[in-house]
């Protein structure tokens, strides 16, 4: 019997650990789309965001699985290396057992879509309580403070687990679907 070599071991070590983020990633397809590609400080930016199964099976899929909807969104200047910075707004409440309502079984080749609104602002609400001036986008509880005027490529990623507190309110049987999944990236340009 042949000895495995330690640099064989890795490669198949590295397979097997890759192989589940493959798999998973082909089982929803995430789409983001709003309707133009041009912005300014009044506007509001109306995101549609598509959930499709493209798994040969039906999936449980909670497509608002975030607390705050800045979480839903990866946003980076074209050109820019630097983050913009996200707010999130108090406390969280959230009533497991009505966010479970929202849960779909989505069948093979089907979709749900999702609206997400942004207002884009000069300045955040007051409740806030920072009086920064700038370009913000304004979401529900949340909102992010961009780098100024340009071009902003914008992703929506979508994470899924069966451990989240509305599994204890779905049908026996139904299990969240286990994932992370990034649409690609749409870029806007947002100016003052």
């Amino acid at each position: 019997m042949k000895a495995i070599r330690p640099q064989n071991l890795l490669v198949l070590f590295s397979f097997i650990w890759l192989l589940p983020a493959y798999g998973v990633s082909e089982e929803v397809k995430l789409t983001l789309r709003c309707a133009r590609n041009h912005y300014k400080v009044g506007d509001t930016i109306r995101f549609q965001i598509i959930y499709t199964n493209v798994s040969p099976y039906p999936l449980w899929l909670l497509p608002q699985s975030e607390s705050y909807p800045v979480d839903l969104f990866r946003i980076s200047k074209v050109g820019d290396a630097h983050q913009p910075e996200k707010f999130r707004f108090g406390d969280q409440s959230v009533a497991w057992d009505a966010r479970a309502r929202d849960v779909v079984k989505l069948q093979p080749q089907a979709e749900t879509v999702r609206h997400v609104s942004a207002a884009i602002r000069s300045m955040l609400p007051p409740d806030y309580g920072d009086s920064r001036r700038g370009i913000f986008l304004v979401l529900p509880g949340s909102a992010v403070l961009l780098l100024g005027s340009g071009k902003y490529e914008i992703q929506a990623a979508f994470h899924s687990s069966p451990d989240h507190p509305v599994s204890q309110y779905l049908p026996r049987g139904a299990q969240l679907w286990r994932g992370d999944v990034v649409s690609k990236p749409i870029t806007i340009d947002i100016s003052e």
